[in-house]
């Protein structure tokens, strides 16, 4: 049942699933926060209470009927599911099936995604190098491991899209937007003949493929020969950057754009575990680059442009590094993701390599909204290590269990048996993005095992 305001221009509604109702004017009453059970103010006597209910059904059948109600997602974690009811709601017509597994068998580990956006402006030589021998020490060790699969992709900090600056992360494509003769919208890569109504070219900073030379992969079971390939290609693939990029430098711009991207180069989408590395030697310089750009040819329509924060899900105006780690919590939870930064703090070079000595204001801005998904290293530092991004793959790798679902089916709930004692999992402890499941550390223990509440229509 879906309690409502009703207003022609604004229509606000809380469904009783989730136990909110907020406080809302209704009709002239105020309905208090709570559950159903709440008091209605006003409605005190039993009779002025029937009335008042009464009063209001009425008010919202005649809304029903007239406009629109809007009611609140459920949220869930990135995957897409259909509606569940809650609590005490009606059960809907829904099929089950329980998998049960233990806890100390894996037949499979999610891949685990490392993103490395590094700066290839000209003072970066040096610094690339330090990040090669970062980045190939920490493979070698989870390759040791020989139980984890880690997929590489390689971006830069430029956003200049044109032949002098080469490597950029975004690649402007033109299409253009027209009026067919039966009014259909019509979208075409050429310039269509006939002046067709409406005509508008179409600007479009597109996500280009990855900069890695060759299959960067690590996998179970993995010979030393194809490591040694991998660790080669990793090398040369930070080492090709080279250092003729833009020196507006925009690592933070490069990963809300890796975050944004729709079409065919996306690399992460919803329910994804991802590393983030930055490595640059100056600060964000935060370059105006929007996400798309509408202008009209024929016609006196107003120029419209989607800029970057927009294309994230968010308010024009909302802070940039706040829109990024929104979407980051929207695509892979709260515990899929970390960000490590490699960037200017004001520390001499002790290390051979070298960097001015300010800091990077706006990526230790950054690094305070991630809190405990992000972590700042000194560019130059002889401690430089990749230690909190080996954890976190180890951890989320470890604690992931993945089933294979139907096009339909979702999991709805998850269980830890243990002793015979069945106990329900939920809110920070696991964490479930389509038919992955992530449990918090010290949630499972030796000789534990899951069920898994698997639902379809």
């Amino acid at each position: 049942m879906t309690f409502a305001v009703c207003y022609p221009e604004n229509i606000v509604s809380r469904s009783a699933r989730t136990g909110i109702l907020g406080e809302h004017l209704f009709g002239g009453v105020l309905i208090e926060g709570g559950t159903m059970k709440n008091r209605i103010a006003g409605c005190i006597h039993p009779i002025m209470t029937l009335a008042c209910f009464s009063v209001a059904l009425l008010f919202l059948t005649a809304c029903e009927q007239e406009y629109r109600f809007d009611r609140l997602p459920m949220v869930r974690f990135a995957a897409l599911q259909p509606d569940v009811p809650g609590p005490g709601a009606s059960p809907l017509p829904f099929q089950e099936r329980v998998l049960k597994m233990d806890a100390s068998v894996k037949t499979e580990t999610p891949a685990v995604k490392m993103v490395l956006i590094v700066d290839n402006s000209p003072s970066m030589g040096s610094k690339q190098l330090v990040l090669a021998n970062g980045v190939t020490a920490l493979a070698k060790q989870l390759w040791e491991f020989n139980r984890y699969n880690i997929d590489f992709y390689i971006y830069t900090t430029t956003l200049s899209p044109d032949a002098a600056k080469p490597k950029s992360t975004i690649l402007e494509s033109v299409s253009y937007q027209y009026r067919d003769s039966q009014g259909n919208l019509e979208t075409s890569s050429i310039m269509p003949t006939g002046n067709p109504a409406q005509l508008t070219l179409v600007k479009e900073n597109e996500l280009v493929k990855p900069y890695n030379i060759g299959t960067l992969q690590i996998r179970p079971g993995m010979t030393e020969a194809a490591f040694e390939s991998l660790r080669v290609g990793l090398t040369n693939s930070i080492s090709s950057l080279g250092t003729n990029g833009s020196g507006s430098e925009a690592g933070l711009m490069s990963l809300a754009f890796i975050l944004a991207e729709t079409g065919p180069n996306r690399v992460v989408g919803p329910g994804d575990k991802v590393a983030f590395v930055i490595l640059t030697d100056d600060d964000e310089h935060f370059p105006n680059f929007p996400k798309r750009e509408l202008l009209p040819l024929n016609y006196s329509g107003e120029i419209r442009t989607v800029g970057l924060v927009e294309a994230l899900g968010q308010e024009t105006g909302t802070n940039l590094g706040v829109a990024v780690h929104r979407k980051l919590q929207s695509l892979f939870g709260n515990d899929g993701f970390y960000v490590s930064e490699m960037i200017p703090q004001g520390i001499p070079d002790m290390s051979g390599c070298t960097s001015e000595i300010y800091v990077a204001t706006n990526y230790l801005n950054f690094a305070e909204v991630l809190g405990s998904r992000g972590s700042v290293q000194p560019i130059c530092s002889p401690a430089y290590s990749m230690e909190n991004i080996g954890a976190f793959i180890k951890t989320t790798a470890d604690n992931s269990y993945v089933t294979v679902l139907g096009s339909n089916e979702w999991i709805a709930e998850v269980y830890r048996v243990r002793g015979g004692e069945k106990v329900q999992i939920m809110g920070s402890e696991v964490n479930i993005a389509g038919g992955t499941v992530t449990f918090a550390n010290g949630v499972l223990l030796p000789g534990d095992s899951i069920e898994l509440k698997i639902l379809s229509p």
